[in-house]
C-alpha cells in the first residue's frame, strides 16, 4: 500500500516513512534505506522529527548489521547520526537512545555516553537513558556522569540512587583490584 501511494505521489513523505518503517520492521534494512534515499537526497526530511527518527533507526540497523558481520561502518551512519541529532533538537527523547546506540556500535562509546547524560540532564527519570548509561559506562565514568546529573537535579531520587549504586560498584571494583584507598574513598562519597 505504501509503495502504491509513493507511485502516485513520490513527494508523499508520510507514505514513504510508512514504507521505510514497514521494511525496517520486516528486517529489510537495505530496502528501508533505499526507500529513505530519495528523501535524504532531496533534503526533505529536515523539517519532520518523526521522519528524522525513522531515518536514524534505519541507519542504526544497518550499522548494527555491518558491525555484527565484521564489515566497515556503512555510509548510512552519518546521515543517520545527523537525523537523530535533529530529532533530539526537536524534543524526541527516544532519539537520544538510538543516537547513543549508533555511536556505541561504531566504537564511539564516550560520545554515546555524553548523549545519554544530556538526555538525563533534560529528564532524570528517562528510564531508557538510565538503563543504557548503566550498560555503556564503566564504573568510574558512571560516577562522574551521575555526579554531573546530580548537580543539575540534586533532589531527584533516581539520581541519588544511581549515584549511590555507581559508587558502590566502584567500591567493589577497587576491592577486587586490592585498591583499598579507592574502595574506602568510593564508600565515603556514597553519602
Amino acid at each position: 500500500a505504501y509503495g502504491k501511494a509513493i507511485e502516485l505521489d513520490a513527494n508523499d513523505l508520510e507514505a514513504r516513512r510508512g514504507l521505510v518503517y514497514a521494511r525496517r520492521m520486516l528486517g529489510d534494512f537495505e530496502g528501508a534505506w533505499e526507500a529513505v534515499l530519495p528523501a535524504v537526497d532531496a533534503g526533505k526530511e529536515a523539517s519532520q522529527p518523526a521522519w528524522d527518527e525513522e531515518l536514524g533507526r534505519v541507519g542504526l540497523a544497518l550499522v548494527i548489521e555491518a558491525m555484527q558481520a565484521s564489515q566497515p561502518v556503512p555510509p548510512a551512519a552519518l546521515p543517520a547520526e545527523n537525523a537523530l541529532g535533529r530529532a533530539i533538537e526537536a524534543g524526541s527523547a527516544s532519539a537520544s537512545i538510538a543516537l547513543a546506540d549508533l555511536l556505541a556500535w561504531q566504537g564511539r562509546g564516550a560520545e554515546g555516553r555524553e548523549i545519554l547524560v544530556e538526555a538525563l540532564l533534560r529528564d532524570p527519570n528517562h528510564a531508557d537513558a538510565v538503563g543504557r548509561l548503566q550498560n555503556l559506562t564503566p564504573s568510574d565514568a558512571q560516577v562522574v556522569a551521575w555526579e554531573r546529573i546530580r548537580r543539575a537535579h540534586p533532589d531527584a531520587p533516581v539520581v541519588q540512587w544511581r549515584l549511590g549504586e555507581a559508587l558502590w560498584n566502584l567500591h567493589w571494583l577497587h576491592r577486587q583490584n586490592r585498591n583499598w584507598f579507592g574502595a574506602h574513598d568510593a564508600l565515603d562519597r556514597a553519602e
